[in-house]
């Protein structure tokens, strides 16, 4: 009987399945498996918990902060030197000397790492422009839809950002172009009622959505996007 079975292995040698691959082989393959089997599980797990947190509004991606409502009409402007400063020496100044509705979208404007694409009908405020053109001079991307007759209008800041190296495209429609929301690096958006007017800001009752949402950006920016391709004649320079 020892004869037919041969003599005995010496200890820790590899013992060859039936195709020719060792015991160690076998075990390396069965852990290779294992492993892409428990990523493709945690993948699965975490675009279920992501797709489950976006259905409840919660913020997965980027940012973890709350959504945020912002409510106009603002008390006042805010002061440019407390914008820029934080602080004002200016006794008599008139201007905001706190944080505003207005000054909670800068905000999320001068967060901006990579990309900033807004849609609106016109803007007049200079305090949007100006973060706009600053955001894009620090190497933003910085994109504009607008509307083709109201970029002609008294006090319309979309000519001169151009000029000052944003991307501008308008509708080129007798139509209006009355969307109303920008998107900021790709989880970001910001919509609601509000126009980018002065009046808006101090006059009107409007609101603006702060959504820190991918799925909700994701949808916006393709939205953008589609207009983009679609107003290539409307390009402003």
């Amino acid at each position: 009987a020892s004869t037919l079975m041969g003599p005995p292995r010496a200890a820790g040698s590899n013992v060859k399945g039936s195709e020719g691959m060792s015991g160690a082989d076998c075990a390396a393959g069965v852990l290779k498996v294992l492993g892409k089997a428990s990523i493709c599980f945690l993948k699965v797990t975490a675009e279920l918990l992501s797709e489950c947190a976006e259905c409840a509004m919660i913020p997965v991606r980027g940012r973890l902060s709350a959504h945020e409502l912002l409510i106009f009409p603002d008390p006042a402007l805010p002061c440019r030197n407390w914008l820029a400063e934080g602080s004002c020496r200016r006794g008599n100044c008139t201007y905001a000397h706190e944080p505003t509705s207005l000054t909670r979208m800068l905000d999320e404007f001068n967060k901006a790492e990579k990309s900033i694409d807004v849609c609106v009908f016109n803007i007049t405020l200079d305090a949007i422009s100006d973060c706009l053109v600053a955001c894009s001079r620090r190497g933003v991307k910085v994109r504009l839809i607008t509307d083709d007759e109201q970029q002609q209008s008294a006090g319309s800041d979309v000519l001169r950002m151009a000029k000052d190296g944003i991307l501008v495209r308008n509708d080129k429609s007798e139509y209006l172009m009355h969307h109303k929301f920008s998107v900021v690096d790709r989880y970001t958006v910001l919509t609601g009622s509000f126009n980018y007017t002065q009046s808006a800001t101090l006059k009107n009752r409007e609101h603006v959505l702060i959504m820190h949402s991918w799925r909700l950006a994701r949808e916006y920016r393709t939205l953008f996007q589609r207009m983009w391709d679609e107003f290539v004649e409307g390009e402003v320079r």
